[in-house]
C-alpha cells in the first residue's frame, strides 16, 4: 500500500513525471514566495534548479525541494548562478528510477527518518546556551555585584 503524496511531494512528482515523458525539455511549476523550480531530464541525467528574481533562494528551500523530490537525490552541491535579475540553485546527478530501488520498509511513518529531528536541535541548542549563561554568571557574577555595591555606597 503506497502512501498519498500532499503538497510540495505532489508538485514535484507531477513535475518529474512530466520531464521524463518529454526529455530535454525543461518543465516549471510556480511556487510560493516567487520560488520556481524547473526539472528536465535528458541523456540519464536529471537537472534540477530552483530561483527566484531579485533574490537567492535560500538553502533551506533547497534542502526542502531536494528532501520531497521523488526519487532520491544524491548529496551534490547545488551552483549559484546569477542570471539577469533571475537567480538560481542548479545540480544534476545521475537519473535514479523508482524500479531501479530496492523495496525495503521506510525507516519512519513519514518515510525521512527525520520526524522532530528540527525541534531536538533548538532544544540541545537552548540547554548549551543556558548551561554556558549560567556557568559565566558563576564565574564573574560575584564581581559583579562587588561594582554595584560599590556604586551604590558611593552614592
Amino acid at each position: 500500500m503506497s502512501e498519498e503524496k500532499h503538497g510540495l511531494a505532489r508538485t514535484l512528482d507531477q513535475l518529474v513525471k512530466r520531464a521524463e515523458e518529454h526529455p530535454g525539455q525543461a518543465q516549471r511549476q510556480p511556487l510560493a514566495h516567487g520560488l520556481r523550480v524547473d526539472v528536465m531530464v535528458k541523456d540519464g541525467q536529471t537537472y534540477l534548479q530552483i530561483s527566484r528574481d531579485s533574490t537567492w533562494p535560500s538553502a533551506r528551500e533547497w534542502g526542502t525541494v531536494t528532501r520531497d523530490f521523488p526519487s532520491p537525490v544524491p548529496n551534490v552541491a547545488a551552483k549559484r548562478i546569477h542570471d539577469g535579475h533571475r537567480y538560481y540553485l542548479k545540480a544534476q546527478w545521475a537519473t535514479v528510477h523508482a524500479d531501479a530501488l530496492p523495496l525495503t520498509p521506510n525507516p519512519s511513518p513519514n518515510g525521512r527518518g527525520e520526524e522532530g529531528q528540527g525541534v531536538v536541535e533548538y532544544a540541545l541548542l537552548l540547554a548549551l546556551v543556558t548551561i554556558t549563561v549560567l556557568v559565566i554568571l558563576a564565574l564573574v557574577g560575584p564581581a559583579v555585584g562587588n561594582v554595584f555595591s560599590n556604586l551604590y555606597v558611593g552614592i
